[in-house]
């Protein structure tokens, strides 16, 4: 009985206290719990396999020692013979749930990092101030083709401005070959830092060790330019 599969989704094993068969309900996504839930489940999963195991070996007559009363309930069960008092033992030793919280998904932090660079924000040009950039992707596409032209004009010692880029608010903004460099590269950079937050949320790793957090939308986890 494997806990984990599609490498994502982990089961929740049962016993089924008419039968005294496992079963499975529920699966929950390893992403959107925390790591304790997590461990109280698969520890639920051990106790149910191990009896599982145990009681198996007790009706094949494998077991070389006396069972416990929980096994020794659990096979009057699955025979279907258990008494009143065995039923009980069986339901308050497997019978319970094992209660998570579940947490934000890898696809809500999705969502807040693409409204978060669709968005954009306000980026500083030196002798202009600041200038607030969409992130849309056809507006980086434009970025790019700025930089890689003001590139081209820094090398062939422009430096007058000659380049233009209408920013968020709609207003034009005639620049140098480095004032452009400057804010092309601060946005992608951004850009790049709004990305790589949504990935250490969602992969657990620092500083998100705990796992998504719950108000993970807010302004304080992610980066200002």
């Amino acid at each position: 009985m494997s806990d984990i599969y599609d490498g994502i989704w982990l089961r929740r094993w049962f016993l089924d206290l008419t039968s005294g068969r496992p079963e499975c309900d529920n699966p929950v996504d390893i992403g959107t719990i925390s790591a304790e839930d997590r461990a109280a489940i698969e520890a639920k999963n051990a106790d149910i396999q191990a009896a599982v195991g145990s009681v198996e070996a007790y009706e094949a007559e494998q077991s070389q020692e006396e069972p416990d009363s929980e096994i020794l309930a659990l096979a009057a069960l699955r025979r279907g013979d258990a008494t009143q008092e065995q039923l009980g033992l069986v339901a308050a030793t497997w019978g319970y749930e094992v209660n998570v919280s579940v947490g934000p998904s890898g696809e809500a932090v999705n969502a807040e990092r693409e409204r978060r660079i669709l968005a954009g924000s306000a980026f500083t040009v030196p002798g202009v101030g600041p200038v607030p950039l969409l992130g849309r992707q056809q507006d980086q596409s434009v970025y790019l083709a700025l930089l890689i032209r003001a590139q081209a004009y820094r090398a062939a010692q422009v430096t007058a401005p000659v380049l233009t880029i209408r920013d968020a608010a709609n207003a034009n903004h005639v620049l140098t070959a480095d004032q452009m460099i400057v804010l092309v590269t601060s946005a992608m950079n951004w850009f790049e830092a709004v990305m790589k937050v949504s990935w250490a949320m969602k992969d657990g790793v620092s500083p998100f060790e705990a796992g998504i957090p719950t108000d993970f939308t807010d302004d304080g986890y992610w980066p200002v330019p």
